[in-house]
């Protein structure tokens, strides 16, 4: 051996695990860091913090890094960097390209989530753009795919469009839809005063950036008068649906399912600002367009059923109500299945209004 590297080769234990330290690849050794550090993991579908610890096995399963297991034992406890830096070397081995194994893809995207919340994956997030943004569109899916959680919802969808305005901007298409995502959150759960201005200062950036007449303008006037309506503003949640029918009748056409949709709203909020009559007469035309456009078995035209039905018995035509209620619930069950929450609706609409129809004792 030369005596160059006879010199500067270590003499002591810990000088040797730590030259072993620093030959590894920097991937292993923010591995073998995080897995002796024990990081809190995220939750399952939600951003904040977790009661339970990252495992060896979990962890190297995330990282795709099986191959270093036999290496824990012996390195497990020589890193002399600090938490900061493995978790920023972990952030950097997350945000490598290549996709992960669908198993790994969610958990690697709150992973990747948690270090930002934390603060450990850089100063200048712009380096970390197209992971971050991506973590936060798998994360969003993943919830909006569990019912319930609304706190977390929100707080998720607050933070992804704090990120968004940060690293794409303002405008950025990513951002606007990330905005859309936080009031919707914000309108189901009961926060309807900020769901509202939410989607007001939503609708005239849409309008700025993509015209009056552009598909997505037009959805956020859809979702600011949805948004209206449930705060009993009823009155203007009606005259801006009306508004917006003309509109999206005229710009995507009569029988477009977005011109159906806002069909559906008008009639919904007639019914619930007291103007039956108008109401059920507007559902049955609505129906008939629906059945011709879309087909007698798509789950819109079933719903659309399930509303008239509804109206029907609302402006006192309750036995009417009942027969469809009975007919829509078969076809549900049909195409559906029995356990369909589209289904069940119906099965309590039908028993509730057979309890109205029920001559008292």
């Amino acid at each position: 051996m030369p005596s160059d590297d006879l010199s500067s080769t270590p003499t002591r234990l810990e000088g040797i695990h730590l030259k072993t330290w620093e030959e590894l690849p920097r991937g292993a050794r923010a591995a073998l860091i995080l897995a002796a550090l024990r990081a809190s993991a995220p939750p399952d579908a939600g951003p904040g913090p977790a009661d339970r610890s990252w495992d060896t096995t979990a962890l190297l399963e995330t990282l795709g890094a099986e191959n270093l297991s036999g290496d824990l034992t012996t390195l497990g406890h020589a890193g002399a960097e600090s938490a900061r830096e493995a978790h920023g070397a972990i952030a950097e081995l997350l945000a490598a390209p290549g996709r992960p194994a669908d198993g790994a893809q969610l958990r690697r995207a709150q992973l990747l989530w948690a270090l930002h919340r934390e603060g450990l994956i850089g100063a200048d997030l712009h380096d970390y753009a197209q992971p971050l943004t991506q973590a936060c569109r798998i994360i969003i899916t993943a919830m909006s795919a569990t019912p319930g959680d609304l706190e977390h919802k929100v707080v998720m969808a607050s933070e992804a469009t704090d990120l968004h305005v940060e690293v794409l901007g303002p405008d950025h298409p990513d951002t606007l839809i990330a905005r859309g995502i936080l009031a919707r959150w914000l309108s189901e759960s009961g926060r309807l005063d900020e769901a509202i201005d939410q989607s007001q200062r939503l609708l005239e950036d849409r309008e700025r950036i993509f015209g009056p007449n552009h598909p997505d303008t037009l959805k956020a006037r859809n979702n600011l008068a949805l948004n209206l309506g449930k705060k009993g503003r009823l009155d203007e949640s009606v005259d801006q649906f009306r508004t917006l029918l003309m509109d999206r009748t005229r710009v995507l056409g009569p029988d477009h399912p977005d011109t159906l949709i806002t069909r559906a709203n008008l009639t919904a909020g007639l019914n619930v600002s007291g103007r039956v009559d108008e109401a059920a007469e507007q559902c049955q035309y609505l129906l008939e367009d629906t059945e011709r456009f879309l087909g007698p078995d798509d789950p819109r035209t079933l719903a659309t059923r399930n509303n008239v039905a509804h109206t029907l018995a609302e402006a006192g035509e309750v036995d009417e109500a009942i027969d469809r209620f009975r007919r829509l619930l078969a076809d549900q069950t049909r195409i559906l299945g029995p356990d369909h929450p589209d289904t069940l609706k119906t099965r309590a609409n039908l028993a509730s209004w057979l309890v109205v129809r029920r001559p008292n004792p």
